[in-house]
């Protein structure tokens, strides 16, 4: 079976790098790319590919489809044989000039169908699967995250899907208090590697931690205050600026729930 990864991005290249190491990351490696950004696995390892897929930055959608041939004919069987217990279907049609002719080789039902004609196929699906949008990460744009609270995560998931490489800064005496903010960050780049200096300065932290990564930007998260650093040398960004604590912690609630509790 197939899945075709869609992205709104004209970085594809990089939407399919980052799809390699969101794969490898979760343990998957039986897949190869039949086309660009078209996945090729087994059928049954096709929930848990767009279930991994879904919370990749740059991705926008996931539809799993079959290949048929062109002939009215080959796409009723394919159908036919995708979907056994379904009694009738309603055709759609993207692109597949004949789909009248499949239509009348079909019962006629309420289960939606849809056709795309592809270079040498017709794609048959019946559902695409929401992702979580934004952009492919791009690793020269990095950013030291200060990650401290779910309001430090909540800023680096946003961060992450701005197209921003964050990586996560922590200060403190225990890093199992992060590692859930952490774990959450990898489900949308997993590349990202927690960066722990213990009882460490944390403006002097992040200053050397910039530096290691070579970045002038720093981010953090909190609803009211632009800046918790004076007089630094790094330019600050904290995307949760003005929003309301609610607010913040149902994001929070909302990127962690599926990566972290399906």
């Amino acid at each position: 079976m197939f899945v075709k990864v869609e992205t709104s991005s004209d970085k594809k290249d990089l939407v399919e790098e980052r799809v390699v190491e969101k794969l490898e990351y979760a343990g998957i490696n039986e897949y190869k790319f039949s086309n660009s950004l078209e996945l090729e696995v087994e059928k049954e390892e096709v929930p848990e590919v767009i279930r991994t897929l879904s919370f990749l930055s740059g991705v926008d959608s996931l539809t799993p489809f079959e290949k048929s041939g062109g002939e009215p004919g080959e796409v009723v069987e394919k159908i036919l044989e995708m979907f056994p217990s379904k009694e009738g279907f309603k055709v759609n049609s993207l692109g597949y000039n004949e789909s009248k002719e499949v239509e009348e080789g079909l019962e006629e039902g309420e289960f939606e169908v849809f056709l795309e004609q592809g270079e040498d196929c017709v794609k048959v699906f019946s559902e695409s699967f929401e992702g979580v949008g934004g952009l492919p990460v791009e690793k020269e744009k990095t950013v030291v995250l200060k990650l401290e609270d779910r309001f430090d995560a909540v800023a680096g998931v946003l961060l992450t899907l701005d197209g921003y490489n964050v990586q996560p800064v922590y200060t403190g005496n225990d890093v199992n208090k992060v590692e859930e903010g952490v774990l959450m960050l990898k489900e949308y780049n997993p590349v990202i590697k927690l960066i722990f200096l213990k009882k460490a300065d944390l403006k002097e932290a992040l200053e050397s931690s910039r530096k290691v990564v070579k970045t002038d930007l720093v981010g953090f998260g909190s609803v009211d205050s632009k800046s918790l650093f004076e007089e630094c040398s790094f330019d600050i960004i904290n995307p949760i600026y003005n929003m309301g604590e609610e607010e913040v912690l149902e994001l929070y609630t909302e990127y962690r729930r599926l990566p972290l509790d399906s």
